[in-house]
């Protein structure tokens, strides 16, 4: 493991973007947080949660 974090902005309403939300079970958008093989480590339907919420989601993934 590196430490490295890499994050990704998608635009939840382009068709491709459309195709994850659902895939991810999202309303309309959420915040995902990958392990790094990629897989699913915690996900957040909308945009209700604080800082200190993502970080321990990626201290967890790491």
């Amino acid at each position: 493991m590196s430490g490295k974090i890499t994050t990704k902005i998608h635009d939840a309403f382009s068709a491709e973007g459309k195709a994850a939300v659902k895939k991810l079970g999202f309303d309309t958008h959420g915040l995902v947080v990958r392990n790094g093989d990629g897989s699913v480590a915690h996900k957040e339907d909308g945009h209700n949660f604080k800082q200190t919420d993502i970080e321990g989601w990626i201290k967890k993934a790491m």
